[in-house]
């Protein structure tokens, strides 16, 4: 759906004109904004900066043909959803101050969430302090859209802070929104669902959950990523992101990429892990098992060694490689060393100085 053409943008032109005649000088809002949030509830969450856009751009030109008609400059509407994408940021601050009570819809959620990355720090702060009381009062699978596109998008946010984080991370809290994050995380398919467990789980309100999404999440993606931190005791994920120049003159550089880590607060042992991501049918989450297992070898090799062999007989050839290649190792570990071979030149006699 394109929202700069065809008949959905006439519908959407005539509800904003109607909505901005009607509330021009009232103190309190009209129906007329029924319209409009019927309109964008259908809307896809994708390509959200030039929605905003879109509509910005058809409340101002609708609101400056009424002020240059009637003559009243200083007339404004009352605080509606529609001030979240104002320009201007007084408005911004003064709409999520006064909003209260559920979210139309998953559309505006997401948009309230896009304000932790607003480049007025008043703006940022408001909405850090609202976010959770009307995510709370909102449908919980409107929550977990809004929460899937924040996580999608907020290694790219250059505005986003500590706060603004822990905000989007708190709704997890609530039993209700973590019981719908956690069966989108089963049931979806498609998307940025593992990038999604990554960012969410910063905060540790996933881990009760990763021994069942390792083994029963559709996606392999999320499959091996719970497996991956299973098997090694510990979450990572991808702090933030931040451009280095390699060479500013043939304007070349790349992306660092900062780690987070943390150990997880309910393991359940590395061997068990490794058997779990064994009998998955993907080869990317038996192939994050031969990594973890060549490491594992350093420092034990007793209960490794029977899953170095499931491993050497893996229909996937790289795969197998790698178990072959534990069962080498495994060999050598088991091997006795011998003591280092001294030739007779190299022993001196008693008594007599070595030349």
């Amino acid at each position: 759906m394109r929202e700069s053409s065809g008949p959905e943008h006439a519908r959407l032109v005539e509800a904003v004109k109607l909505y901005v005649t009607a509330q021009f000088g009232r103190p309190v809002l009209a129906p007329e904004l029924a319209a409009v949030l019927a309109i964008t509830a259908y809307w896809p969450l994708v390509g959200l900066d030039g929605k905003e856009r879109l509509l910005r751009s058809l409340v101002s030109r609708e609101l400056y043909e009424l002020r240059l008609q009637s003559g009243q400059w200083r007339e404004a509407l009352p605080v509606s959803w529609l001030d979240l994408v104002s320009a201007d940021g007084f408005e911004r601050e003064r709409a999520l101050q006064s909003l209260s009570g559920p979210a139309p819809d998953a559309f505006w959620l997401t948009v309230m969430m896009r304000r932790l990355n607003d480049w007025v720090p008043e703006v940022r702060a408001a909405c850090q302090a609202k976010l959770r009381e009307v995510a709370l009062a909102s449908d919980p699978q409107a929550v977990v859209a809004a929460l899937v596109v924040t996580f999608s998008h907020w290694l790219s946010w250059r505005q986003l802070d500590e706060d603004s984080r822990a905000a989007a991370l708190q709704l997890l809290d609530s039993a209700a929104v973590l019981k719908a994050f956690v069966d989108r995380l089963h049931r979806s398919g498609a998307g940025p669902n593992a990038h999604c467990l990554a960012q969410a789980n910063g905060a540790g309100a996933l881990d009760p959950h990763l021994k069942q999404l390792a083994s029963e999440a559709v996606q392999p993606a999320v499959r091996a990523t719970a497996c991956r931190w299973l098997m090694d005791g510990e979450a990572s994920w991808v702090l933030k992101s931040r451009w280095v120049w390699t060479d500013k003159n043939q304007s070349q550089g790349r992306w660092n990429r900062e780690m987070a880590r943390r150990p997880l607060q309910h393991p359940i042992g590395t061997v068990d892990a490794m058997r779990i991501a064994l009998n998955d049918p993907s080869p990317l989450v038996r192939r994050a098992v031969a990594d973890r297992l060549i490491r594992a070898l350093e420092h034990s090799t007793e209960p490794l060694t029977e899953l170095a062999h499931r491993l050497a007989t893996d229909p996937e050839p790289s795969i197998a490689e790698r178990g072959r290649f534990a069962l080498s190792r495994c060999a050598i570990l088991k091997a006795p060393q011998e003591p280092p071979f001294e030739s007779a030149c190299d022993v001196s006699s008693p008594g007599k100085p070595t030349p």
